[in-house]
């Protein structure tokens, strides 16, 4: 139970956060029904997992391929020497 209580604190926060959100006025609370607070809230269990998916994956990535441009780890490793973080 004890690990789930991380699953269940997200989806309390998420459903108030958009309860809030519904609060703001008549526009919000007419086009997000509780239904869809409710189903926003439980999805976000789902990110959870896909953040992890994204994080295992990207540690076996050797390249990224941006805007039709090739990016390595040795252009980061490059461009820190060229110009480090003052």
């Amino acid at each position: 139970m004890l690990g789930l209580l991380p699953f269940i604190i997200g989806v309390v926060k998420d459903y108030v956060r958009i309860s809030g959100i519904r609060s703001l006025g008549e526009f919000y609370g007419v086009n997000i029904t509780r239904n869809y607070s409710t189903l926003l809230a439980l999805a976000s269990v789902l990110n959870v997992y896909f953040s992890w998916f994204a994080i295992i994956k990207t540690m076996f990535t050797e390249s990224i391929i941006w805007r039709g441009r090739v990016f390595t780890v040795m252009d980061a490793v490059k461009l820190m020497k060229e110009r480090p973080l003052k």
